[in-house]
């Protein structure tokens, strides 16, 4: 061992010092010391003003010293203490230097000098001597032997006593040496502050368990346990993950003494020695399974081929044995050309096989081909059970080109800096928190990379060791490597005794053994979960199978289309001269006659069919056409009439067989009992769903929603809370009452004390302050239990929360759920949530549930607003997809007579977020039979799939960090059939639309230049016809429009509108029939008109098609520069109906009688089906809705609408081919026939009465009204009692059988002489449909208790011209106030207790201010104060009317008013309430 040893000097001065006295004694003391410490080396320094010669003496006696080394000032000291690489010096100096100077080049020297034995040479007292001893000790300088010389006394050596305790201590050589190797064997629990952040392997830091372990962690911990120091960890703020520079800044900040981690050596702190060498690796994805689309490819294997070829060949061989036996002709090869024909689908005649052995014959090929098939399926099934996989990544290189990206840390950037991380690697770094990496990388999320190093690779390896092929592997190649070691403060006593220690650790190989166990702890902690074994067994192939060969083909036929443009151009250049027009021609009569054209010669035809090609071709400069006609109307045989029709059921049942049964389609109910760990249990939610169905209805207010509901509901969350893995989440609850005023519609909404249950759900781990905010409302209308609306989604909520909350999959963002008590009657609680609760600024996103009906599929109506990135959350995590942005813009237009907490969050909130809801069997919403009997199990699994998934997907996404980043834009999305979901932006979308436009335009024209080119006719003729069958076609989408448009406007003309109500299939024969009779009738009287024309007439019949296609295109470009979305319905069916043409024209189809048809109306499946769906969806969700949507309006015009509209995007393009067919006007008649079939029983049956009892129910709501009239002087003007009903249906009155109405006035002579009309009127529905009212007058009522307007003050303000009136107001839980200044004597309102900017915004004429006022738990007692001015000051005439209504929903009425509810019919759900009304003028 080579030590370097330091002397300090501290004489007073050289002159007064006795050198001759002590240097003998101070010269031996330090060859003792030389040879204990086994020093080589001594840096001697003396002060400048002092001789050198002393020292020089004293050097001389040093024995065995190799090296002495002298220095006359501090810097030339510093600089040689920090050139030396040598350990443990000793310094000696002389006298001159104050006690601060001494500390101040202690302070400088480098930190290797801290391991240095200092001899301090000097004469002083003992308590000074004491304060410097602890000073260096402070600084981190523990070895020090102090020589103290006096006059009198030879000198005296002192020491430290003990540590942590210090005390001076008489001391000689040989105790020193003793002393520094046992300084900190005992430091009697001296606090050691350690620094922590939860990091696995190396620190496991759990506080709530007690836990602190990790391998590093564990080695510190027995270290300061071994020398008898306690533990005292600090946390850093970010605790439950990685966060390294949280614990630096401790440091820093002098709140710890060391980190209990290793980091990567750097020269801003301490660091014990490294011992380890850790290389960085980057975890990625292994490679996976082949794509689905690889195994298409099978039949293109070598012995698929050759199982084809030996069946092909044996087939012929036994045909030709059979041929042989019956005629003696062995015809092996006609017979394979045959076989091969019908592999081309050519035709396959087997005319050389007659009689019985042809049915041999054919049951021998079937069980050929049933072999074959068999083996295809288990070559399929062979190579998924043998696993074909994709290439490893095995270079950065691909790395790089696979576009992976790698998240680090920002600590880890920093260390990658230093250690020359590869530049090629920056370009796929994306910097990210350690909590979002930590959740993406504990599960082996493969859409990104991550570094790992070394020790956690084992860790990797560890969790999964079950998997019969790792998710993740390393790249072998090492990217850094770094020596590790505990930071600390630079003054720690202990770090080199750590090190010391970490060296016998690792030669030992205690760390592995810790590392080893630590492993598991980690997984039985649940910091990581065991990935299980993963099925690869072969699976039965679904659409995904097909993607990528649909991708190549449209990409095939994209490439092929361009090749095609560019030869007709081509050609086109060349056919300048006629000659070079007629090679063209010949070359078309050539390809017509390789595909064996079988059309039928004209006789001028007949008169050339023995020239030559070029002969005939040249014959046609006379003007005679040289081709056969190829499409003559004589010349082709049409299929029978009857078939057209078949044409027509065809589709019709093809909606039938395939969309009605995928739209109802519902997963099954999953059970508790199957242990379905992490998955919704849909039979859980059901049961929950019916015990809060029980409770009743839920009115706010009400003892039931305020008490009973709200202790359910917290009941089932301490249920949770109980079941709740405490290690992962931390599950908070909140009870919150609020109050606050919002404007809604026409009118203010005042609401006090209403209540939300608010419940956060966050991972132990998170530190993210960005919240998920999930939201449903438990209150319900009055005399619904709300199975549907919206017990539903509060049970699936429940259930959500509970997978949630026990399972060990946790999340990056914190997730509220809000269980709001106020939504029916106004949105209200929703409002106090987003506007007052302290969790409410956190919330960045929401999902919101509802409903507008009771069981069937959710679907997602409503996104953003410009927030894309949802929708495409929504696709990649929905496993039961539903969704249309048709809905979304139909919902908005304010068409549905609905609203949600969607629109509170955006507009009050503005977060974006996702409205889900219910919407299938809306006939029972806000009805008596809206229990959970009709919902179907399946319905709340399928729900609970789907937001499950999108609660895990949100809660775990980047974009939540910082919403506004990501704003861009609408999107446009829309589901397949429930098969799949797509979803693009509204920009993506425009260039869709105008791309796909202009293509099919541009398509059309080259059509009908080749229409002209094959018919000999002139462009100008041919666009000629085009333009006609182009009026022809707008007349065909008019009356498609007007005709079921007509008939809704009949039906209502005469009373009998929503006939189709509770049988929708009505509307097949009442508006379906006339849009197909209209979209026909124009293109079937043109086609029949047709005579000798000519322009062929299948040309014509393509001509109507491109016609209808301009249109379209025509529609898509206006309406996207409109800015609509929904447009993407009318590309869709443009773009198929485009591919077809784009085959038709690169084949001889284009020209082949009605080939062409055979591609259109396959492509035209794909869109049929969709647009059918669609329609569908709007159908069943508008049908009930139109039940209560009022009176003022014909509900039958929206049905016919959406049904014409519907037809005209399924059949536009399908409804002239029925021209095909012999005789297409029986088809039309046909149509007819079923229209009026239909229309006579919708008018004169009762299939055609809309209303049954309990499905299809009447709504029927009134109030039964107490209202008067007080003038100015207090005097009572008017007091009268009676019915005010709300007709909710365009019926109004009429199905009321056997209720007597006599005496029944409308309201619309009310409206005109009073405010508001004069009655109490409700909501915004009640104020919408005022003017259809209706008032059935009866005998004086009683209210329950009386509602009481009380004048507390009227004052005249200072400036004379206005005057405050405060009131009182008492009465049942639902007031409203109408107010109205009479304007028309200046008369105005400038200030008053309620929201300004209702009143600076007033509700147009002739409406009054609306305040509705909704109580919670709260006592009803309003007191409101209202400020008029007028200019002239005069306040002794009247001002303003005040209208009061108390609204006591809940009570039944009087024996009168319960008689009359008893007499409407059973198809009748009625609603009532008593409510008054008081009407004051001041």
């Amino acid at each position: 061992m080579t030590r370097l040893i330091f002397f300090i000097s501290l004489f007073s001065t050289v002159n007064q010092l006795p050198l001759d006295t002590h240097y003998s004694e101070l010269a031996l003391s330090i060859t003792a010391l030389n040879r204990g410490l086994e020093s080589k080396t001594n840096i001697i320094y003396t002060d400048q003003s002092q001789s050198l010669d002393v020292y020089a003496a004293i050097s001389r006696t040093i024995e065995n010293i190799p090296s002495l080394l002298f220095s006359q000032n501090i810097s030339e000291l510093i600089s040689s203490s920090s050139s030396v690489i040598l350990s443990e010096p000793i310094l000696m100096t002389l006298p001159q230097l104050v006690h601060e100077q001494t500390l101040q080049f202690f302070k400088e020297f480098p930190v290797k000098m801290q391991r240095s034995d200092f001899l301090i040479v000097g004469c002083d007292n003992a308590d000074n001597w004491l304060n410097l001893l602890a000073t260096l000790w402070g600084l981190g300088y523990p070895n020090i032997l102090i020589y103290n010389m006096t006059h009198e006394t030879e000198g005296v050596f002192f020491t430290s006593d003990a540590f942590p305790h210090q005390r001076l201590q008489l001391s000689s050589i040989k105790h020193y040496l003793w002393a520094r190797r046992h300084w900190f064997d005992n430091l009697k629990d001296w606090q050691v502050r350690v620094g922590l952040s939860n990091n696995p392997p190396r620190t496991l830091v759990y506080p709530d368990q007690k836990i602190f372990g990790g391998y590093v962690l564990m080695l510190l911990r027995e270290f300061l346990s071994y020398r008898g120091a306690s533990f005292v960890p600090m946390l850093t703020s970010n605790y439950e993950v990685f966060s390294p520079n949280d614990c630096l800044n401790l440091l820093r900040s002098n709140q710890c003494d060391l980190c209990g981690d290793w980091f990567a050596l750097s020269n801003e702190f301490s660091y014990t020695n490294s011992y380890m060498y850790l290389s960085c690796n980057i975890l990625i994805p292994t490679s996976q399974p082949k794509s689905k689309n690889f195994y298409i490819s099978a039949p293109l294997q070598l012995r698929t081929w050759c199982l084809i070829v030996s069946y092909v060949l044996g087939i012929c061989s036994f045909a030709s044995f059979i041929g042989w036996l019956q005629h003696g002709r062995f015809e092996f090869g006609h017979l394979l050309l045959q076989i091969f024909g019908s592999l081309l689908s050519v035709g396959f005649k087997l005319r050389q096989v007659l009689g019985r052995l042809h049915y041999i014959l054919f049951t021998i090929i079937a069980l050929g081909g049933l072999i074959c098939s068999t083996y295809y399926l288990a070559f399929l099934k062979t190579i998924l059970a043998t696993g074909l996989y994709d290439p490893q990544i095995n270079s950065f290189e691909q790395l790089v080109r696979q576009n992976i990206s790698l998240i680090i840390g920002e600590y880890d950037k920093t260390v990658l800096q230093l250690y020359d991380f590869p530049d090629i690697l920056w370009s796929i770094v994306q910097v990210m928190p350690y909590a979002f990496i930590l959740s993406h990388r504990r599960v082996f999320d493969t859409q990104f990379a991550y570094l790992a190093y070394s020790d956690r690779l084992a860790l990797f390896s560890h969790q999964q060791q079950y998997m019969a092929k790792p998710r993740m592997r390393p790249l072998p190649i090492d990217i850094s490597h770094s020596l590790p070691g505990f930071p600390m403060r630079r003054e720690w006593l202990l770090k080199f005794k750590l090190s010391e220690s970490l060296l016998n650790s690792f030669a030992s190989g205690l760390v592995q053994k810790l590392a080893d166990d630590t492993n598991r702890q980690t997984i039985h902690i649940g910091y990581l979960n065991l990935i299980p074994s993963e099925d690869y067994e072969a699976r039965p192939l679904t659409l995904d199978y097909f993607a990528m060969p649909l991708k190549i083909l449209v990409m095939g036929m994209a490439l092929a289309f361009v090749c095609f443009l560019g030869e007709l151009l081509f050609r086109f250049y060349r056919a300048s001269t006629k000659k070079d027009y007629y090679k063209i021609l010949i070359r078309m009569s050539e390809l017509r006659s390789a595909i064996g054209f079988n059309g039928k010669f004209t006789s001028a035809e007949h008169h050339r069919a023995s020239m030559g090609d070029k002969d005939k071709l040249l014959s046609n400069e006379d003007g005679r056409r040289p081709f056969p006609d190829i499409s003559g109307k004589n010349d082709l045989v049409n299929p029978p009439w009857y078939f057209g029709t078949g044409f027509v059921l065809f589709w019709m049942l093809l909606f039938f067989a395939v969309v009605i049964p995928l739209f109802y389609r519902l997963p099954a109910t999953l059970n508790m009992e199957d242990g379905h760990e992490g998955e919704f249990i849909g039979e859980r939610a059901y049961h929950t769903l019916n015990n809060l169905v029980n409770i009743g209805t839920k009115v706010p207010g009400s003892i039931d929603n305020e008490v009973d509901a709200a202790l359910f509901l917290l009941n089932e969350i301490a249920d949770i809370r109980n079941s709740l893995l405490e290690e992962y989440f931390t599950l908070e609850i909140d009870v919150q009452r609020t109050s606050g005023a919002h404007v809604y519609s026409n009118l203010l909404e005042v609401y006090q004390e209403v209540q939300n249950i608010v419940v956060k759900l966050s991972a132990k781990n998170s530190t993210s302050e960005s919240y998920l905010l999930v939201n449903s409302h438990f209150d319900t209308v009055l005399t619904s239990p709300g199975a549907g609306d919206d017990g539903f989604m509060v049970a699936t909520m429940l259930e959500i929360l509970r997978v949630m909350a026990t399972t060990k999959e946790t999340f990056t963002h914190p997730v509220v759920f809000l269980f709001n008590g106020d939504e029916e009657m106004g949105m209200q609680a929703s409002h106090g949530f987003i506007t007052q609760h302290k969790w409410a600024k956190n919330c960045k996103a929401v999902v919101n549930l509802d409903a507008g009906g009771s069981g069937g599929r959710d679907i997602l109506f409503q996104t953003g607003p410009s927030h894309p990135w949802l929708a495409d959350y929504y696709k990649k995590s929905s496993k039961h997809p539903l969704a249309t942005t048709l809905l979304e813009e139909v919902f908005q237009t304010g068409v549905i007579p609905s609203d949600t907490d969607y629109r509170i969050f955006v507009q009050h909130g503005d977060i974006p977020g996702l409205d889900i809801g219910q919407f299938i069997n809306g006939y029972i919403y806000h009805t008596k039979y809206d229990r959970t009997d009709v919902i179907p199990r399946g319905s709340i699994q399928n729900t609970g799939d789907n937001i499950l998934s999108l609660v895990r997907a949100l809660a775990n996404a980047p974009e939540l960090y910082n919403v506004q980043a990501h704003k861009a834009g609408n999107s446009i999305f829309f589901d397949f059939l429930g098969l799949f979901f797509v979803t693009y932006t509204e920009e993506t979308g425009q260039i869709l639309n105008y791309s796909i436009s202009g293509v099919t335009l541009v398509l059309i024209l080259i059509s009908v230049w080749r229409m002209s080119a094959i018919s000999s006719l002139s462009c100008c003729h041919v666009v000629q016809r085009l333009i006609i069958l182009l009026i022809i076609q707008i007349m065909a989408l008019s009356l498609s429009l007007a005709l079921p448009l007509l008939v809704a406007y009949y039906f209502d003309s005469f009373g009998l509108s929503l006939t189709y109500f509770s049988s929708p299939s009505l509307l097949i024969g009442l508006y379906i029939c006339p849009s197909l009779i209209g979209l026909t009738l124009p293109i079937t009287i043109y086609y029949q008109s047709l005579q000798q024309n000519k322009l062929p007439s299948i040309y014509h019949l393509q001509l109507a098609l491109h016609s209808w296609a301009i249109i379209l295109s025509i529609l898509v470009l206006g309406i996207t520069a409109y800015g609509i979305r929904s447009v993407y319905v009318v590309t869709f069916s443009i773009a198929f109906y485009t591919i077809s043409l784009v085959i038709n024209l690169l084949t001889t189809f284009h020209d082949r009688g009605y080939s062409w048809a055979g591609s259109v109306m396959t492509l035209q499946v794909i869109p049929y089906l969709y647009a059918s769906y669609l329609i569908y969806i709007l159908i069943v969700a508008m049908t009930p809705i139109n039940g209560r949507s009022g009176s003022a309006s014909n509900p039958d015009t929206q049905i016919s609408a959406i049904t014409a509209l519907g037809t005209v995007l399924c059949f536009g393009f399908l409804a002239p081919l029925i021209n095909m067919f012999r005789r297409p006007s029986l088809i039309i008649l046909t149509l007819v026939l079923a229209n009026g079939i239909t229309m006579y029983l919708a008018s004169s049956t009762q299939i055609g009465f809309p209303y049954r009892p309990k499905t299809n129910s009447e709504r029927v709501m009134y109030q039964h009204v107490r209202r008067t009239f007080y003038e100015y002087d207090g005097t009572v003007n008017r007091d009268e009692s009676g019915y005010l009903f709300n007709f909710q249906d365009r019926r109004e009155e009429g199905p009321y059988v056997g209720v007597n109405l006599t005496g029944s006035v409308r309201t619309r002579s009310e409206c005109d002489r009073h405010m508001m009309c004069g009655f109490p009127l409700f909501d915004e529905r009640w104020v919408d449909n005022r003017l259809q009212g209706m008032w059935l007058p009866r005998e004086t009522i009683e209210p329950p208790f009386p509602t009481k307007l009380e004048l507390l003050s009227k004052t005249v303000l200072e400036n004379q011209r206005s005057v405050r009136f405060r009131f009182k107001l008492t009465g049942p839980q639902y007031l409203s106030l109408f107010i109205q200044p009479y304007a028309d004597d200046f008369v105005s309102i400038s200030n008053w207790t309620f929201a300004q900017d209702y009143l600076k915004n007033p509700p147009a004429h002739p409406l009054s201010y609306h305040i509705y006022i909704t109580y919670g738990s709260s006592s009803p007692t309003l007191e409101f104060m209202l400020e008029l001015s007028k200019p002239n000051g005069d306040f002794k005439v009247p001002l303003f009317q005040l209208g009061v209504s108390g609204h006591y929903l809940g009570e039944k009425g009087d024996e009168s008013s319960e008689k009359l509810a008893s007499t409407f019919p059973s198809y009748a759900v009625v609603v009532h309430w008593p409510s008054v009304y008081q009407r004051y003028i001041f």
